[in-house]
């Protein structure tokens, strides 16, 4: 069943996300797709302490429907699995890779080689829209910035795409922390 799979997995990656900084704090969903069929996390998900009652199941090649309310990210990760042929998606917010979206768009490129791209959201885009450019993106690379909203990692398992969540958030933190200054 894909719901007992999906526990181990979310759990696993939690823990991976957990060990390099990320508390349950972060708004996070976590998804896995199995051929036509696919989960994610609610929101507001204790995802250290997943349950069965924090995954909401749906159809990838669906419309909108009521499991929708449960899950903010369902329908963009619902689309991103449509047009893509990756298996999970984590969406989260972390702090430094976000913060460095907000400033010169040049910045973003010092955190991999190759950068990662960056999406502007926009509030008038509409939403299967905005899901296409994202899905272009990741169509590329594993990683996108949505500038000062959400980076979102893809991959064949949740574990690795936890892994690159955490090594960006990592190479930004570098970044964006303050280094004392020193006198010759």
């Amino acid at each position: 069943m894909l719901q007992s799979r999906y526990l181990h997995a979310i759990r696993a990656a939690s823990a991976a996300l957990f060990a390099c900084g990320f508390g349950n704090a972060h708004r996070t969903w976590l998804s896995l797709r199995d051929g036509s069929a696919m989960c994610t996390t609610r929101d507001e998900a204790l995802l250290s302490e997943a349950s069965w009652e924090d995954l909401v199941q749906s159809a990838v090649f669906r419309k909108a429907g009521p499991e929708d309310r449960l899950a903010a990210a369902l329908p963009l990760h619902r689309t991103l699995f449509a047009l893509t042929s990756h298996r999970a998606l984590i969406q989260t917010t972390p702090p430094g890779a976000l913060a460095l979206t907000i400033g010169a768009a040049d910045a973003v490129g010092l955190l991999a080689n190759p950068p990662v791209p960056l999406v502007e959201p926009a509030p008038d885009t509409p939403a299967d829209r905005f899901a296409e450019r994202v899905a272009r993106a990741l169509r590329k690379g594993p990683l996108v910035l949505v500038r000062a909203t959400a980076v979102l990692a893809a991959g064949q398992d949740l574990e690795s795409a936890a892994r690159l969540v955490c090594e960006l958030e990592a190479r930004a933190r570098q970044w964006t922390t303050p280094r004392k200054a020193t006198c010759g």
